[in-house]
């Protein structure tokens, strides 16, 4: 369900509960490593150190699955289920997903390496019940990511957008501003055109 990109092995470490049992069980202490090391004997995926481009001291542990196994997987997974899925990716990348990227510089080499993989699972598709908050937040992320770190504002708009649209929509119109950051008020109209100064 995840975009055929990277995915960071601390995704499963730091947000393991969110997956739910028996799985969160299953990746306890050595559990990721032995599942890791599985399923790269019979080839459906693999693990490599991906050096961060703006920071090449900065490594992180990834696994890589083949794209034909992720395009079988995805097509398997229908209904409910899949909603099950994506509510718990949702879940533990906005678990992990740095809040403080509008402050903090040192955040964004781990912004960028979720970046993709956040924004394939909520910015098209209709977010599934009860991950609203969590993919409001992540919406959120990416757009304080490419105002503060990019300088993309026009890009980081519509995220702030869509962010404020999924939280309304679950809270209700008076449900405030998602993760209470302070990159949310420069979304208003006019504050974010290339070139303005956050």
């Amino acid at each position: 369900m995840l975009a055929p990109e990277p995915i960071p092995l601390y995704l499963f470490v730091e947000a393991r509960e969110k997956f739910g049992e028996p799985l969160a069980s299953a990746l306890a202490d050595e559990g990721l490593d032995e599942a890791v090391a599985a399923l790269r004997s019979f080839a459906l995926l693999d693990r490599e150190t991906i050096a961060d481009e703006h920071e090449p001291s900065i490594t992180t542990e990834c696994i890589r699955i083949h794209r034909l196994v992720r395009q079988v997987a995805a097509a398997r997974c229908e209904g409910e289920a899949r909603d099950t899925v994506r509510r718990a990716l949702i879940e533990a990348l906005a678990a992990v997903y740095p809040e403080d990227v509008w402050r903090d510089p040192n955040t964004w080499p781990r912004a960028r390496r979720l970046d993709a993989l956040a924004l394939a699972l909520v910015g098209g598709d209709p977010v599934p019940r009860s991950a609203e908050k969590s993919a409001s937040d992540l919406l959120d992320g990416a757009g304080q990511y490419r105002q503060y770190a990019l300088a993309a504002y026009t890009r980081a708009r519509p995220l702030y957008e869509r962010a404020l649209a999924i939280r309304e929509k679950a809270l209700g119109p008076r449900a405030g501003r998602p993760r209470g950051g302070a990159a949310a008020p420069r979304a208003r109209a006019g504050d974010l055109r290339e070139g303005a100064r956050p």
